[in-house]
């Protein structure tokens, strides 16, 4: 989107004057470092201040002001800003879970959104050993479980930083295996143990496709015996049709097995 600070109008690139004309160089500091690697943070910029990231830093300017103020620089590992806070800190979310950064913040001190999900669509039912039911919506890399006898429903965190949504999960004992797309991730989530997805802990990323060329995770996932998994891809646009992937599950080795039934993406297993 484009948003007005001071005379300028200003997309995530760019800076524009009421001509719609670029303005070269920009009428404000920029970070050290490359000129181009920075990015305007257009959630949070009003027609007062000016909020720029690079990398994982955050920048605040307002006009006036002899130069940049960090704000903070941490991995948001997927959580994005959504709009500015009253004492120019940044405020986001980041799946079931919201986040303040005030200046100078050091940790990412997250909170859970307090307020059940609305209904969504449904992309697959799974049953689990103990006779819950897991499901996910079509988007936001989420889970959910519901009791079967009672219809009680818990709406999970992300299990990815990466955009994108969850595919399908098999069950061995008390472990699911899932994928994701288009993030193209195997995943492991033990559903007996604390989830801790930020330190990367539980659930854990087991292998990723889409630097295989695999990132849509089309066919499904069955788990073959207690260690092997066996999940099925379609190539990215361009690519070579579909696969078959054979994951090693304590450690995540993976083979890929390209077109086993010709130059198309696999559906269904």
């Amino acid at each position: 989107g484009v948003v007005v600070w001071g005379a300028y109008f200003v997309t995530e690139s760019a800076v524009f004057d009421n001509a719609l004309q670029p303005v070269t160089p920009p009428p404000f500091p920029i970070p050290e470092g490359n000129e181009e690697d920075w990015t305007f943070i257009t959630a949070a910029t009003d027609r007062h201040t000016l909020y720029l990231r690079q990398g994982n830093a955050v920048y605040r300017y307002a006009s006036g002001e002899t130069g940049l103020t960090l704000l903070y620089d941490l991995d948001l590992r997927g959580g994005r800003v959504v709009t500015a806070s009253v004492n120019g800190g940044v405020i986001g979310v980041r799946g079931q879970q919201y986040f303040q950064l005030e200046p100078g913040a050091t940790a990412v001190n997250r909170q859970q959104v307090r307020i059940a999900s609305p209904p969504r669509a449904v992309t697959f039912l799974k049953m689990d050993p103990r006779g819950q039911v897991w499901g996910a919506p079509p988007s936001g890399q989420t889970l959910f479980f519901m009791d079967g006898e009672t219809g009680v429903f818990v709406s999970m965190g992300s299990v990815s930083p990466r955009m994108g949504r969850v595919q399908d999960v098999a069950f061995v004992g008390h472990v699911a295996y899932g994928l994701s797309s288009p993030a193209g991730d195997i995943f492991r989530l033990d559903i007996e143990a604390p989830w801790n997805e930020w330190d990367g802990v539980n659930p854990v990323i087991l292998a990723s496709l889409r630097d295989k060329g695999y990132p849509n995770a089309s066919g499904g996932i069955i788990a073959a015996g207690d260690s092997r998994l066996v999940s099925g891809w379609t190539a990215a646009p361009g690519g070579h049709g579909g696969a078959l992937a054979v994951t090693t599950a304590d450690n995540g080795r993976t083979r890929i097995v390209e077109n086993p039934l010709g130059r198309q993406g696999i559906t269904g297993l």
